[in-house]
């Protein structure tokens, strides 16, 4: 499949001018129909699958004197699968929008560090204190506490690293992508979603629902 063009319906048209419109009516009618048309298509789906795991393999191994141990742990957490959801989202709505999605790949892999470095800390004994992850055992229980938080926050900066050497956007676009996942996972984005998870007590569902758009919804926002 990596050695065959990304396919492209023939309503492409129509689909990008009703993700315009979606646009234009609020943020989730645009998250909504970037969803559903990108997904439309198992053979898309797939190639950004590719796409993402491609583009996250070299990432740790181009870096410079990494200590062996904390480029196990790193590689261990990103190496582990998943849906790439948050990446896929990404370049499905670029394709959508008719952007260039070899320009937006540092982004949605940006995106997967971001989320992988959140993961790591959150099934840590002091949060949700999980023994498995994707079927695996999760970082902590295979490296240690201590080697499991230095991944995670090992892997926070480098997703910043990937979006200021993204060899195709200009300086003032790799700014607006970093401001997007900045407020996505900063103290008023995902972090806030994680404290009030693991230490304020969620009484009813609007509680519930402001937790989960800030721990989950902000990353997929971006």
């Amino acid at each position: 499949i990596r050695d065959q063009p990304r396919s492209r319906g023939l309503g492409d048209v129509y689909k990008r001018q009703c993700l315009i419109w979606a646009g234009s009516q609020g943020f989730w009618f645009f998250v909504i129909a970037a969803l559903f048309n990108g997904m439309m298509k198992v053979t898309t789906i797939s190639w950004d699958c590719l796409l993402v795991e491609d583009a996250l393999s070299p990432q740790l191994a181009s870096l410079g004197y990494i200590p062996e141990k904390l480029f196990e742990a790193m590689d261990y957490s990103l190496s582990a699968g998943g849906k790439r959801l948050r990446p896929v989202l990404l370049l499905a709505a670029c394709d959508m929008a008719g952007g260039d999605v070899a320009q937006a790949l540092p982004f949605a892999c940006a995106l997967e560090l971001v989320h992988n470095y959140s993961l790591i800390h959150d099934d840590l004994p002091c949060m949700d204190d999980d023994d498995l992850r994707r079927g695996k055992p999760t970082t902590h229980k295979a490296y240690g506490e201590t080697l499991a938080i230095l991944a995670g926050d090992a892997l926070q900066p480098e997703a910043f690293r990937l979006i200021l050497e993204a060899p195709a956007l200009s300086s003032e676009r790799k700014l607006d992508a970093m401001r997007v996942l900045v407020n996505a996972c900063g103290a008023d984005g995902m972090v806030a979603g994680q404290v009030l998870d693991t230490l304020c007590p969620i009484e009813n569902t609007e509680q519930l629902r402001h937790m989960e758009e800030l721990k989950t919804g902000c990353m997929i926002a971006a």
